[in-house]
Parts: C-alpha cells; sequence; structure tokens
C-alpha cells in the first residue's frame, strides 16, 4: 500500500487563507508548493520577529530566519536559500 499524501493546490498567487499553514497542519505544509512564499508571509508579520530584525538592524537576520524556519520544521536547504532570497528582496523593496 502506498501513502497518499494529498497534494494541495496551493499557489503564491493565492489568499494566505486559502494555503496550507505551518502552524496548523505542518506535515501537509511541508509539501506545499507555496510553502516559501506562505512562510516568508508569516515571518513578516510576526511582531516578535519584527522587533528582533530592528532591534538588530537586519544585522542578525540570518540567525532569525535560521530559528524561524526550524519553529515551522523547514530544514532543507534549498528551501532555506530560497526563503533567505526571497526575504532580502523583500528588504530591498523596502517591505520590511
Amino acid at each position: 500500500m502506498s501513502s497518499s499524501i494529498s497534494k494541495c493546490g496551493c499557489k503564491s498567487s493565492m489568499d494566505i487563507r486559502g494555503r496550507c499553514c505551518p502552524y496548523i497542519n505542518n506535515k501537509k505544509f511541508l509539501e506545499c508548493p507555496a510553502r516559501i512564499d506562505t512562510a516568508l508571509f508569516h515571518f513578516e508579520n510576526d511582531s516578535e520577529i519584527c522587533r528582533e530584525l530592528e532591534k538588530d538592524d537586519n544585522s542578525e537576520y540570518k540567525i532569525i530566519i535560521s530559528k524561524f524556519l526550524k519553529s515551522i520544521k523547514i530544514k532543507y536547504w534549498k528551501d532555506t536559500v530560497d526563503f533567505t532570497e526571497m526575504f532580502i528582496k523583500s528588504v530591498e523593496d523596502g517591505k520590511l
């Protein structure tokens, strides 16, 4: 019998409220194709993380990112690199 992990239909263009959530169903979230974009949304909208980033003037952003990704169980190198690149672009675009 094969495992039947159902694929979600999430896309980065969807409203965040309709996507897999790392806090509600982490196993499904880790298989979600929009997981990195969704993780960035949660990262940018976490008031504690924003305070940490402001306090450190983004100098410790890699440590803060690593701590956050670990908390939602994202552990793959490529996901970490993709997330970090998206975060840097977001900062450059003035979103943070």
